[in-house]
């Protein structure tokens, strides 16, 4: 090949690295603010913005983000609200916003990231390979003043086709908890409040725990400003009440909102390899009077 052709050639790969001609998926469950303003013009990014206020989304929010409401992922099912929208309409629900399979979906949220974490779990639920929340969400991303916009983004809805095979392994019912119950096999985490887990407080009908379960509860596991505690500090202090990748995990809170966050940070950030999150959570499992609850602190 003729060297000047090599030279521009070498010259245009170059210039197309420096302005994204292409994006590259994230290597992990977490993004950056600014691996996010780099990548955002790409064609197969999509910004999903789930913060719990519609008004916060209409004031200024990350150019080119969707609005989606936690509510809109689920469902009232054989009486019990809060469960996650079955496949097929939370395959229509991701259409909407325009994302097909080949999307890379960014979620944010605010000060918390339990909505964003819990559209991340359906997401693995659907078997979804690209898929990141953004580290800090919209306050970092306003603190390191990054262009905010109130103009709503063109979107062109789309099918989301289905998989084959659900990912099962990550979304728990009701069934598999009273197997755990008979044999020990899991770790059932209850991530809620203390009080709720001593069946001290709570909006249930019939208050308490699920027997057996462990108690952290997920405000524990991010620091003031909402960033993770330091790996190593959360992995210990995992491992202390034995959720250490020994065994399977089932985290549950009230609806399966808090025990996503749970969920997100054991799988995606601690890396351990089976974890799920029980979907309805306490709402499903002390709703049926046969089901047993236990109340009471642990320990001496």
């Amino acid at each position: 090949m003729d060297r000047a052709l090599v030279v521009w050639c070498c010259a245009l790969v170059a210039i197309c690295a420096g302005i994204g001609c292409a994006v590259d998926a994230p290597t992990t469950k977490q993004v950056n603010p600014h691996w996010l303003e780099q990548n955002a013009d790409s064609g197969h990014v999509r910004i999903v913005d789930i913060r719990s206020d519609m008004k916060q989304y209409w004031a200024g929010h990350i150019p080119g983000a969707v609005y989606l409401h936690f509510e809109s992922l689920s469902v009232i099912q054989d009486g019990v609200a809060g469960k996650l929208l079955p496949a097929r309409m939370l395959a229509m629900v991701l259409g909407q916003l325009g994302i097909n399979r080949q999307s890379t979906v960014i979620v944010y949220s605010g000060e918390e990231t339990m909505a964003a974490a819990y559209l991340i779990w359906a997401l693995d639920y659907l078997g979804h390979e690209s898929s990141a929340l953004l580290v800090g969400g919209y306050p970092r991303w306003v603190k390191e003043g990054r262009p905010t916009t109130q103009d709503y983004p063109p979107v062109r809805s789309c099918a989301y086709a289905l998989p084959s095979r659900l990912n099962e392994q990550v979304k728990a019912d009701t069934t598999r908890v009273e197997g755990v119950l008979r044999s020990g096999d899991a770790v059932l985490l209850d991530v809620r409040t203390d009080k709720f887990f001593a069946g001290q407080a709570g909006p249930w009908r019939r208050k308490g725990r699920i027997p057996g379960a462990v108690n952290r509860c997920f405000k524990a596991d991010v620091s003031e400003s909402g960033a993770w505690r330091p790996r190593e500090e959360l992995a210990a202090a995992y491992a202390a009440i034995g959720v250490d990748g020994g065994k399977p995990v089932i985290a549950y809170c009230g609806r399966g909102k808090a025990s996503a966050q749970t969920y997100f940070l054991l799988r995606h950030v601690l890396g351990l390899p089976d974890v799920s999150n029980y979907d309805g959570s306490f709402s499903d499992w002390s709703s049926v009077d046969s089901r047993p609850v236990d109340s009471g602190p642990l320990g001496p």
